[in-house]
């Protein structure tokens, strides 16, 4: 609460212990949940639903400074006995108040309680969760095509949405529309994955199907494949072949499907018409193994890059599944249920999310962390998850903290072709080798188990 509205505000929110007064204009980058000030400043831009509200809370001038004639004459001439009694009995003032007005601005999620949505709404619009036409509730994979068209996985309500180029809602796939008919766990949990081949086609994990579905612009079904399989934290990747316990992560190639199985700690590689090729991974932190995996992309260099969470790196394989690289993500150690998915920049950076810590991570060749990305304009990330570059090369980030996706400008990194993956040419200047760090071992496996590897069938 401003400090400008204290009065009369503080006196009815006495009984809320997590009040915070706070000096007039900074109300709203304290991150609370309601902020309310005279005037709206900086609410919008910090995320806010701003509602204005008229109120009377101040006494009339007419009756801080009153007249004793008048007073008087309220008293003894008959004719103003009316307007007396209407003050005594019912506080009816002859000169009333002029409004005062006060500006509430709510966290989207408790703005989406107050004032529920109905849509359709455009991809960037921050309305809270919710399963109206654009609307997200946990939103996961995050896909752009060749035309620009964005595609987005809205995992709690088992949809995938489609967006056209300017971000408005197009089309909106699931069971219930009549397009593909995608999987909710007993838990509530969804479909997650999403990647787009060079064919146009749409391939979406879904999850709890144990399946791959893959969808043409329209959102009819092409192809499915895949059933349910436990390996049982298997050390090696080859049980089962083309079964899933619980996919989630999808790249593509020119020829292949690449899906990390997570549940069964290994990428398994089919051709586009879903037949099993290989697989490569297998429970634990060796080179050649996984630890709940989640997010996968295939980099400039033709490398496989992991998302091996468990483990808290960054794996690279070849193609052929033969260990290349284990690189540690500092923001990821000792964490669990953060879901990290990956992404390449045109630049040849890698961006990683850490829901856990509300970032993106970039990092360069040999695993050299560049910085992190913890904001989209003046809005803090909450819990991003899905991540995948617009065709200018900006972010597009699902946030499952706020059920919404952001769009982020990618990192500035000076002379940036020296540190990108797969890079070819040589540095205009001469690097110092102080300033890339060396590759690093692999880090042993964290002991504790995330949920999103130990799911329910």
């Amino acid at each position: 609460m401003d400090r400008r509205v204290e009065q009369p505000y503080a006196w009815y929110f006495r009984d809320f212990p997590a009040l915070t007064i706070t000096p007039a204009g900074q109300a709203p980058g304290m991150n609370a949940d309601i902020v309310i000030a005279p005037d709206d400043t900086g609410m919008v831009d910090a995320g806010y639903s701003v509602t204005p509200y008229n109120t009377e809370n101040r006494v009339p001038g007419a009756y801080t400074d009153p007249n004793i004639g008048d007073i008087l004459a309220g008293i003894f001439v008959p004719s103003n006995w009316q307007d007396s009694l209407d003050y005594l009995l019912y506080r009816e003032l002859q000169t009333p108040a002029a409004p005062a007005p006060v500006q509430v601005g709510l966290i989207t999620d408790l703005s989406a309680q107050i004032t529920p949505a109905s849509g359709p709404y455009a991809l960037l619009e921050r309305v809270g969760p919710g399963s109206a036409d654009g609307q997200f509730d946990g939103p996961r994979g995050i896909a752009v095509a060749d035309d620009a068209s964005v595609y987005v996985v809205d995992s709690n309500n088992a949809r995938v949405e489609r967006f056209d180029p300017e971000g408005d809602f197009v089309a909106s796939w699931d069971g219930s529309s009549g397009a593909v008919a995608l999987t909710i766990s007993s838990q509530g949990l969804g479909p997650t994955g999403i990647a787009i081949g060079e064919d146009g086609l749409i391939y979406v994990a879904d999850t709890w199907g144990h399946r791959i579905v893959a969808l043409d612009s329209s959102g009819a079904v092409i192809r499915t494949w895949g059933t349910y399989a436990d390996n049982t934290d298997a050390p090696t990747a080859e049980m089962n072949p083309g079964s899933f316990f619980g996919p989630r992560g999808v790249a593509v190639t020119e020829d292949e499907v690449f899906v990390v199985d997570t549940g069964n700690e290994r990428v398994e590689v089919f051709g586009k018409d879903g037949a099993f090729k290989r697989a490569f991974g297998g429970k634990g932190s060796a080179p050649s193994q996984l630890s709940e995996p989640v997010g996968i992309a295939i980099g400039p260099d033709g490398n496989v890059y992991v998302a091996d969470s468990g483990n808290a790196r960054i794996s690279v394989f070849s193609q052929s599944g033969e260990p290349i690289a284990q690189w540690p993500v500092v923001a990821w150690s000792g964490r669990s249920y953060y879901e990290p998915y990956l992404a390449f920049g045109d630049d040849g950076l890698l961006y990683a999310t850490s829901s856990a810590t509300g970032s993106v991570e970039v990092i360069g060749k040999d695993g050299q962390l560049l910085g992190s990305i913890t904001t989209s304009g003046t809005q803090a990330l909450k819990k991003p998850v899905g991540i995948a570059l617009e065709t200018d090369g900006t972010l597009l980030v699902s946030d499952i903290g706020s059920s919404a996706v952001y769009r982020i400008e990618p990192l500035q990194v000076e002379n940036a072709e020296a540190v990108a993956i797969g890079a070819v040419a040589a540095s205009p200047e001469p690097t110092s080798a102080s300033n890339l760090l060396p590759p690093v071992s692999s880090p042993v496996a964290s002991p504790a188990s995330s949920p999103i590897a130990t799911p329910q069938p």
